[in-house]
């Protein structure tokens, strides 16, 4: 016989109090009649040890019970029984993408990795009967306990049936384990079985935390043999495989443009294959495509090239993964295992072209291109003068302006001062207010709300500027909308030139310099050289406001861009002017580039915004910051599809959303519309690819797999499952039947032992008062 429990026999010590407590014996004085109890002395007779045994036999019946009860809780077990013996099984199914794969693709294309390894599941949680249980754990971008350990195997079968295909990467097949061996701790029957069914793909252990495998070997230690962990591998050894693992679009998407699509293409398998990768626009396959011939274990970066000659009404591409028309072709399709990663989808939205308000508020005198260092300005009419806004107008888009018909996506709009009260400033993404020396309360009270909603402004400080005016309107009080307070014209002999080569981030004079991407873009000089640029006039700085920045000065330690954010938007002063008199920028080449630049900064372009391209249930982060979702507190994204796949979201602060992990396919994200099913409003397109990791169909080494486990884990075939369920009885029912039988005897012996006590203790009263008596 084995015991499960042996550590309960040390419970055979404790029978050495019944027998200390039988041999102390307290003295018992015979009953007397007695006239008074005054004429007695008192006397206390404490316990006495007594080696001679009394009731002998009911002191062997108390002690057979004890012995009894600790042989019962040291759960006494005889193999030798045919009967199933009770045991702790926790199953382990492998959801993974793989798993979604043929088990014998020769044999039966129909029967996946997952559906066979439902079946066998449920079929061993059918075995299970009282007092034996169960557990359910899920291993895919999450271990998750579907049915925690208990005596009910119907709750767990039934949450096998709800188990659907896998969708993303399963590499926490090692996490699940330990879930499991957290359940068994502390519990005894014959047999605990963590049984794992899995294709054995390398991916599937990519999470490997050292405290799961140290759970599992200190389980392993502590029930030794009574602890089964079993790997049941479904796959049919390696794969060839050919895969998209990224697609991502270089650069901007804009109108008349080619936009470049780069997609990564590896070969998993252990053969060199042929391949074709095609680009769709909305559903429309472009006409060029790439063939290419790949060694194992290569990777390629395909180039493909699209034109945006209209706006799609699915805002989606697709890159697709073929095999080329030529001889052989159906062959080598046949070996791509995996055929749910030759797809790809991407966002494929249409820049939005950036409207600009440029507000000339320049004197009469109009300073422009024309009027040299030395001359003296003539009246002219504005509306004719080739001035400073005249100039930026020019260069934030210069094909329109030459009547060109592609252009920079910038599209500008001049006025003067006196106009602004007309305009609605809602349409702009940003307002430039050139020269503009002063504002009424109420144009700066709109320009305040335009910047909180998430738009911009910029203020050029050039010649004709007005100072005191300045710094009296825009950057006084609490709350100014400039970040910076204008003084007089500074003359620079030498000129100063643009300092770009200073990457740190310091403070000067108490204010941050921030090295921004207006620098970086420019450290490749092929970008265009900044160090061309000169100035012999800027604007002096009196002061900063509150969270003022520097993004650009010049070898003289002058600022010459200075930014501060107002709301959810930004403000930023130039220092310096356009025109010739005041330094050679705007006849430097590099200028529309800086032009260009800035104007993506404070649009927000140069943010580094998280991809809208998202991995198969794996949680993301999106930016909602754009202005279409200005006004939202929740959004819902929604598969194109499939409706019925959905998600609400509610936008944290920072015009961020975070979404839980979604299967793959297209959807939208935008304005939730009640029941209905049609979209209202704004709407942004975001794609769920599947998870690259489950591309690579390698299967794990067995020398690998014991070196983690710590020779833990035996690998099985599904006819050995048959063998795994112990057999034995557990001699409990025996034990309770004796332990009942002696508990009775033991009862039924102190009643008579007691009777017959008393009994002889009236005979000797009886015979004491005859004595007396006589």
């Amino acid at each position: 016989m084995n015991w499960l429990n042996p550590v309960m026999l040390f419970g055979f010590v404790a029978l050495a109090v019944p027998i200390i407590f039988h041999f102390i014996a307290r003295h018992k004085f015979p009953i007397r009649d007695f006239p008074s109890l005054m004429l007695l002395r008192k006397r206390e007779r404490p316990n006495a040890l007594s080696w001679r045994p009394i009731d002998l036999f009911q002191l062997l019946l108390r002690l057979a019970v004890l012995a009894i009860l600790v042989i019962a809780m040291a759960r006494g077990f005889s193999p030798d029984a045919k009967e199933p013996a009770p045991r702790n099984l926790v199953i382990i199914l492998d959801t993974s993408t793989s798993m979604n794969l043929p088990t014998d693709p020769a044999a039966d294309k129909a029967l996946s990795s997952l559906k066979l390894a439902q079946q066998k599941a449920k079929e061993m949680l059918r075995e299970i009967n009282l007092p034996s249980r169960c557990a359910l754990v899920a291993a895919g971008t999450e271990a998750k306990i579907l049915s925690p350990l208990g005596n009910a195997p119907q709750k767990a079968i039934a949450e096998v049936d709800k188990i659907g295909d896998g969708a993303g990467a399963g590499d926490n097949l090692v996490r699940a384990i330990a879930l499991g061996a957290e359940m068994i701790r502390g519990l005894r029957e014959v047999r605990s079985q963590i049984v794992i069914f899995t294709d054995g793909r390398a991916h599937s252990f990519g999470k490997r935390h050292p405290r799961d495998l140290r759970q599992i070997a200190d389980l392993k230690r502590q029930l030794g043999d009574q602890l089964d962990i079993v790997m049941v591998d479904l796959a049919q050894g390696g794969a060839e495989n050919l895969a998209i693992i990224q697609s991502t679009v270089k650069g901007r998407i804009r109108l008349g443009r080619d936009t470049h699509v780069l997609t990564r293409v590896k070969n998993y398998g252990t053969n060199s294959s042929l391949a074709r990768v095609e680009l769709s626009l909305a559903g429309e396959k472009e006409p060029m495509g790439r063939e290419f011939s790949l060694l194992p274990g290569a990777e390629a970066i395909v180039d493909l090239t699209a034109r945006a000659e209209r706006r799609l009404p699915q805002p989606f591409a697709e890159v697709s993964l073929q095999m080329p028309k030529d001889e052989g072709a159906e062959t080598r399709q046949m070996s791509d295992a995996n055929n749910a990663d030759n797809r790809f989808d991407l966002p494929f939205v249409t820049e939005q072209v950036r409207r600009i308000l440029i507000v000339d508020g320049t004197d009469a005198t109009g300073a422009g291109l024309t009027v040299l260092p030395g001359q003296e300005p003539e009246e002219v009419d504005l509306d004719d003068t080739i001035n400073g806004s005249r100039i930026l107008e020019f260069v934030l888009n210069p094909s329109r302006e030459l009547g060109l018909a592609y252009g920079t996506g910038l599209r500008t709009n001049r006025i003067l001062l006196d106009e602004l009260g007309n305009e609605t400033l809602s349409k702009y993404d940003l307002v430039i207010l050139y020269d503009v020396s002063e504002l009424s309360d109420e144009r700066k009270v709109d320009l305040h709300t335009f910047v909180k909603e998430g738009r911009s402004l910029l203020l050029v400080c050039s010649g004709s500027l007005n100072a005191l005016n300045f710094n009296n309107k825009l950057a006084a009080g609490d709350d100014p909308l400039s970040p910076v307070q204008i003084d007089n014209d500074l003359k620079l002999d030498p000129a100063s030139v643009i300092l770009f080569d200073d990457t740190k981030r310091h403070d000067i004079d108490g204010i941050p310099y921030v090295p921004h991407a207006l620098v970086s873009h420019f450290l490749n000089l092929r970008s265009g050289d900044l160090s061309l640029v000169s100035f012999n006039t800027l604007r002096g700085v009196r002061g900063y406001s509150k969270d003022a920045r520097i993004l650009l000065r010049d070898d003289q330690n002058n600022p010459l861009i200075v930014d501060r954010p107002v709301g959810d938007g930004l403000v930023a002063v130039t220092t310096f002017g356009v025109e010739l008199g005041r330094g050679n920028l705007a006849m430097s080449r590099v200028f529309p580039l800086l032009a260009w630049t800035l104007v993506d900064h404070l649009t927000g372009q140069l943010k580094v915004k998280p991809s809208f391209s998202l991995t198969a249930l794996r949680a993301a982060s999106l930016d909602v910051s754009e202005p279409g979702f200005a006004f939202m507190d929740k959004l819902l994204l929604r598969n194109e599809d499939n409706p019925k796949i959905n998600a609400t979201m509610t936008i944290a602060k920072g015009r961020s959303v975070k979404i839980d992990g979604m299967p793959p396919g297209r959807y939208l994200l935008g304005k939730p519309w009640g029941k209905s099913s049609h979209w209202s409003g704004y709407r942004r397109p975001v794609t769920v690819n599947n998870d690259p990791l489950e591309s690579d169909l390698a299967k794990l080494d067995d020398v690998q797999l014991q070196t983690w486990f710590n020779n833990a884990i035996e690998t099985k075939t599904i006819p050995e499952l048959a063998q795994l369920a112990p057999k034995g009885k557990e001699q409990w029912r025996l034990f309770i039947l004796i332990l009942a039988g002696v508990w009775v005897l033991e009862a039924v012996a102190g009643y008579v032992t007691g009777l017959l006590r008393w009994r002889k203790q009236e005979a000797e009263q009886e015979r004491e008062l005859k004595e007396e008596s006589t």
